[in-house]
């Protein structure tokens, strides 16, 4: 398919037609990358939905429990959250003191 003077061999390989001062090597081909066939792989990627969707509704635990680094992201909240109540009891602990 020839589109504005451009000839499309292949997903990946795409030759120019005419304008001769465009090569900057005499006799190689002129490399043109077009941004819609860079793009396309990102559109045109299989609908993983349904499966991950199964996969969440499927499960029997908590919500905040379902994705695979929920542990670590849980045991990071609880040392926090452990480490901000004690050092809270200790301020109103030297404040009634």
């Amino acid at each position: 398919m020839a589109i504005g003077g451009v000839i499309r061999d292949s997903a990946w390989r795409m030759y120019q037609l005419s304008p001769p001062n465009t090569n900057p090597e005499p006799n190689q081909p002129f490399i043109h990358l077009d941004p819609f066939i860079m793009i396309n792989y990102l559109t045109n990627l299989p609908n993983r939905i349904p499966e991950k969707q199964r996969m969440f509704q499927g499960d029997h635990r908590l919500v905040h429990q379902k994705l695979p680094r929920a542990r670590l992201y849980m045991g990071i909240y609880y040392t926090i959250f452990g480490a901000s109540m004690l050092w809270s009891a200790n301020g109103l602990y030297k404040l009634i003191r």
